[in-house]
């Protein structure tokens, strides 16, 4: 599976198409579902040789998973977890040399149950037992800006995004203050 992944990330042209696991596509189809059991933050694989590339899908010493955002009221946000904290471990299991797709499937779970992540935070070695939860992935962020333009930003594609859409759109229109 490695190696396959690796051919379609070198061997194409295109920074969207990525080899999927059945794993990792049944991974996809939960995130794109709307909701989740997990700890609740959104992770990307981060590759410290090419900052500004498109991120990595095989973990190894430059290909990490960063955490980039804790879910707001998550059980990883209250147990401390931090954006920008590298993954090493999953209960005891090195994440190294695991495509990251496989890795977030091991470290959903029923909610209830536990799961304990290795974290390197600025070089110190950090562990945290988390307790999985049924997470609302959000779907859309909104704002009215100081403009009085409103401001809709779509976060998932997710099969509940249109109905999402309609509803923030609804409440900025309901608010009154767009084009003031």
């Amino acid at each position: 599976a490695a190696a396959i992944a690796g051919m379609v990330a070198a061997g194409l042209e295109d920074p969207y198409s990525v080899y999927l696991s059945p794993t990792a596509l049944e991974s996809f189809r939960i995130d794109t579902s709307g909701s989740v059991e997990g700890i609740g933050a959104l992770v990307r694989g981060e590759d410290s040789a090419d900052p500004d590339g498109d991120g990595c899908s095989l973990l190894n010493d430059t290909c990490h998973m960063v955490i980039v955002q804790p879910l707001e009221g998550s059980p990883a946000e209250a147990v401390g977890i931090e954006s920008g904290d590298f993954v090493i471990s999953v209960d005891g299991e090195p994440v190294d040399g695991k495509l990251l797709d496989e890795v977030v499937a091991v470290v959903r779970g029923a909610a209830g149950t536990d799961v304990t992540l290795g974290i390197d935070r600025g070089g110190e070695r950090l562990e945290f037992t988390v307790t999985r939860a049924a997470i609302t992935v959000p779907n859309v962020e909104f704002e009215v800006l100081e403009s009085g333009a409103g401001y809709l930003r779509l976060v998932t594609f997710a099969s509940n995004a249109d109905e999402a859409i309609r509803e923030a759109i609804q409440e900025l229109l309901a608010g009154g203050e767009i084009g003031r």
